[in-house]
């Protein structure tokens, strides 16, 4: 094995690009393993919010069709209430006329 000398910083960096192979032992040693596994929490992360992000972009039609059923049964409502109001004035004239 040839030896390199190395004396200042870009030496360093220049034996490094001749040896990729030695950057990932070097990163390993450099950082803890919670900075290695960094990358891979932040890809999981992101693949999480787009997967969130997709299942909200439907939500704005699905808030529409919520309303719309909300009107409905609000306009059903209403026409119960006149029918229960026009049920209690027949009852009431039918007590007045059993009176």
């Amino acid at each position: 094995m040839t030896t390199a000398r190395i004396e200042t910083f870009q030496d360093l960096l220049d034996l490094l690009d001749e040896r990729p192979q030695w950057v990932e032992e070097l990163r390993v040693r450099l950082l803890t393993p919670d900075l290695i596994a960094l990358p891979e929490q932040l890809a999981r992360f992101a693949a999480e919010t787009n997967r969130r992000l997709e299942a909200l972009a439907g939500l704005p039609e699905q808030v529409g069709e919520l309303r719309a059923g909300q009107a409905r049964i609000e306009g059903d409502v209403r026409g119960l209430q006149a029918g229960q109001a026009r049920t209690e004035a027949d009852v009431q004239e039918l007590k007045a006329g059993q009176a």
